[in-house]
């Protein structure tokens, strides 16, 4: 048999030659006369040839729709284009069944290539579930009987082909020209029926969708949220709990200063590493359950708001889910809490020098006599305790400090080396060379137990000069310290770790909850069902929304005439930028202040405190009463109450940094080169081609090193303020009035001038970022200029929706590789579109408008 026809949306009457038993099937080229159709040519054991020389043509068999025989279910009644499946927005002109481009007699077949023509329409009938009632009812409502194109697009789709926009443009030539100019050619008809099959729709199982995605990141969080409290009742049970409790504090380690600081130091490093893992993942729920989901995103738009996608948002709590925003907020708070407590549950006691002041005369030293009666000897020191400190002054056993050396020493808030302090005047007095005594724990600076001053660094006794001191050394000296853990605190920091925990593992169990989290869920989503709020507006900025002009509702088509490149310091909101800049300048304003309060409070000779280490200079005591009323654990908290600058930083500047990357990411598809098609990065379940990650917008290199940058700020922030415990050891008598336990907060120079760099750092490496450049994409007449995809003032999901009005015959677009640009020009168009497309584009033009 050998037979011709043209296609079956032609209206080409089919011509039929039976010359024998079929044997082979093959396609032809069209004819030259025909109209461009496709032919297929059948040859048999007897060709044509031979059956016209032998004069024995046969009639052509009766037409499908007069056949007799028996017929497989629905195959002479599908013959309607719309159905279940089709728009609910008629098209303005009826799309014809694809067609794959014609191939030679010897073209091999094309890998990826399918002809929906092969599925027949019985089969696709049969699968929707129909049967010949519902079909000849859907006929008599407006189908076109004998006509068998079945035209499968998505149910779902809401707006009209965009090639509706290309007036006067006969769709089947615009789609031929589009197919011309692609590589790849997909069936949607076949992606539907794949769609419509039982098993096409099946979700990925749970073990699947823990193991990839957002779920993965979350339940890597609960894993070192729980090691973190795992280890906590650990310590709890074995530093013994009974004791703990009855006295309030621990004790973790007693000896000398130097090592004490050294546990000190790793204690607080574990202790910021602990809690940057915390606040890491308080920020990556925080960012899963603020998106939102894309019903939530539909009725946002419907009335006429954007939501924030990609990005960390507090904006979306008006739009999204009351408990999902609950969750987030208590999440966010208990995370901030976390921080100040954690940095306050370990601090460290110094034993406290008390000293006793001597006033004597010169010649006191080389032996003279002198008077312990009690006008000259209010410390009711023995006479042996004088005669001891004379033969020891006498022998030089005693260490020579220099006058502005003593007052610095004596003017400190405590003392930690010697334990008496002789006072040399230049005065005579030969009847007594003892001026005066005073008892243990006497402290110059209040004035009350001696009239001993302080000017101009130095010394003044009842208006005569001090020549030099002598001091005896203590025989602590050198400092006994001991690192105290508060119990009470650690408690609260267990309980707020298992708030976090429940938060966190609750939002793997929110039922029905599919959030927009990447900016490839957003593009999936609106490829997929696109939104008709902003159709024909793919042009569409933040702008336009913010000033009403070319905003929703707009139809006219744009232009897109860049005048520079985009940088990412646009990126960001004005919003983002204000909190982040009010953060920053609270703690370097705060910094600074406290960084000019020690060096003006350290002597000339030492400008800058140790690091970390409690010094006389820059310690600020409680009054006595104070100090035995208020518990050290209670004012550790008060001494990290900083670190909430540091919390409020960290969500401000990773804010800051996630939309810089948010628009990179997004501006990378719309570079149109030989590589420039690229997979969807999706949050969860990725379909096709596209890709998945357990980052979220943020890479991880970026969020490590800025993790890692604020663990290092925490640190420095813990030796730079912290709580000040000093014990003195009673010396029994009736004359030592120095209090047990004093407490104060003290003020590190070198930490100070450490954590101004750090956010020096992270000031000039935010700023630096923000002057990198988006990658330009090639205009149609040849500049390099901008990038139509760049996001400017914020990330804004109407602007991601109208970008992503695909073009109608790429149902399953989001599932390939994509690019985003031109549709190719057709002629007679008025108005081009741009869009996703898995297939060839074009470069947009600045005399074109584009809707």
């Amino acid at each position: 048999m050998e037979s011709s026809s043209g296609l079956r949306d032609e209206g080409t009457r089919p011509a039929h030659r039976y010359n024998g038993s079929m044997s082979q099937t093959r396609r032809v080229p069209p004819s030259s006369t025909g109209s461009g159709s496709r032919h297929l040519q059948s040859r048999s054991t007897i060709t044509a040839d031979q059956r016209t020389q032998n004069g024995d043509e046969s009639q052509p068999p009766p037409s499908r729709r007069g056949r007799k025989g028996i017929h497989w279910p629905f195959q002479s009644i599908a013959t309607d284009t719309m159905s279940i499946f089709t728009s609910h927005t008629p098209e303005l002109f009826r799309r014809t069944t694809v067609q794959v481009p014609a191939r030679g007699v010897d073209d091999d077949f094309v890998p990826g290539t399918r002809d929906s023509t092969l599925i027949p329409d019985y089969v696709v009938n049969f699968i929707r579930g129909e049967t010949p009632e519902t079909v000849a009812r859907r006929k008599q409502n407006g189908g076109n009987q004998g006509m068998r194109a079945v035209d499968i697009t998505h149910q779902h789709r809401h707006q009209r082909s965009q090639m509706a926009l290309l007036e006067g443009v006969n769709e089947n030539e615009a789609r031929r020209a589009y197919d011309s100019m692609s590589n790849f050619t997909w069936s949607s008809t076949m992606t539907q029926l794949q769609q419509m099959l039982p098993w096409a729709n099946d979700k990925p199982g749970m073990r699947r969708r823990l193991t990839s995605g957002w779920r993965f990141g979350v339940l890597v969080n609960i894993f070192l949220i729980l090691v973190i409290l795992i280890t906590g009742f650990i310590c709890v049970v074995l530093a013994g709990t009974r004791i703990a409790i009855l006295v309030g504090e621990m004790e973790l380690f007693t000896g000398s200063c130097q090592d004490a600081t050294n546990i000190d130091w790793g204690l607080h490093a574990l202790i910021n590493v602990s809690v940057m893992i915390l606040i890491l993942g308080a920020n990556y729920v925080f960012q899963v359950l603020s998106s939102p989901t894309r019903p939530e995103v539909s009725g946002a738009h419907d009335g006429k708001h954007w939501l924030e996608i990609g990005v960390p948002s507090v904006r979306n709590f008006k739009y999204i889910g009351r408990w999902r925003a609950i969750l987030a907020v208590v999440l966010l708070a208990v995370a901030v809490v976390t921080q100040v407590i954690y940095n306050s549950i370990i601090f460290t006691t110094q034993a406290e020098v008390s000293y006793s002041l001597i006033v004597v005369e010169e010649s006191f030293l080389a032996g003279a006599q002198f008077s312990d009666i009690s006008s000259s000897n209010k410390g009711n020191f023995t006479r042996d305790e004088l005669l001891n400190l004379q033969n020891l002054a006498s022998r030089n056993e005693l260490t020579n400090i220099t006058t502005s050396e003593c007052a610095d020493l004596l003017s400190g808030a405590f003392n930690t080396q010697y334990q008496t302090f002789l006072l040399v005047l230049t005065t005579a007095n030969s009847e007594n060379s003892l001026v005066e005594t005073t008892q243990a724990g006497t402290n110059v600076q209040t004035g009350k137990d001696m009239p001993v001053f302080i000017a101009d660094n130095q010394l003044l006794f009842d208006g005569t000069p001090v020549e030099f001191c002598l001091a005896q050394s203590s025989e602590t000296a050198g400092g006994t310290c001991t690192v105290q853990l508060s119990f009470i605190t650690f408690i609260v920091i267990l309980g707020l770790n298992l708030i976090t925990l429940i938060i966190t593992a609750t939002t793997l169990f929110l039922r029905r909850f599919e959030p927009l989290v990447t900016l490839g869920d957003a593009i999936s989503s609106f490829l997929r069902d696109p939104d008709p709020t902003t159709r024909t507006n793919c042009l569409l900025t933040k702008e336009n929304l913010r000033t009403g002009m070319g905003g929703w509702g707009f139809s006219d088509g744009k232009y897109w005439t860049p005048k520079r490149d985009h940088i990412w310091f646009r990126s960001p909101s004005l919003a983002n930028w204000a909190v982040a800049s009010t953060w920053w300048l609270a703690a370097i304003g705060l910094t600074l202040g406290a960084l000019a309060l020690t060096v003006g409070s350290q002597p000339p000779s030492q400008p800058l405190s140790r690091f970390g280490a409690a010094s006389p200079h820059t310690t600020y005591l409680l009054s006595p009463s104070a100090s035995a009323a208020v518990p050290a654990g209670a004012l550790a908290i008060a001494a990290a109450i900083p670190q909430l600058l540091l919390a409020g930083l960290y969500f401000s500047a990773n804010a800051l940094l996630t939309a810089y990357f948010l628009s990179r990411e997004s501006s990378l598809y719309a570079v149109l080169d030989d590589s420039s098609a690229r997979p969807l990065r999706v949050s969860a379940d990725p379909e096709g081609r596209q890709t998945t990650s357990l980052y979220l917008t943020l890479p991880r290199p970026v969020s490590w090193a800025l993790a890692a940058l604020f663990a290092g700020m925490g640190f420095v922030l813990s030796q730079a303020c912290f709580v000040v415990s000093l014990s003195t050891p009673s010396s029994g008598g009736p004359s030592d009035t120095t209090p047990q336990r004093q407490l104060g907060v003290g003020l590190s120079g070198v930490a100070l001038v450490t954590l101004l760099a750090l956010l020096l750092i992270l000031f000039l490496a935010i700023l630096g970022m923000g002057f990198l450049r988006a990658p330009s994409v090639s205009m149609y007449d040849g500049k390099t200029v901008g990038n139509p995809l760049v996001f400017e003032g914020g990330s804004c999901s109407a602007v991601v929706s109208a970008r992503c009005h695909r073009v109608p015959w790429e149902a399953d677009v989001w599932k390939q590789k994509v690019s985003w640009g031109a549709v190719p020009e057709m002629p007679g168009a008025i108005v081009s579109h741009a869009t996703f497309s898995a297939r060839s584009l074009a470069e947009l033009d600045e005399t074109r408008r584009y809707a």
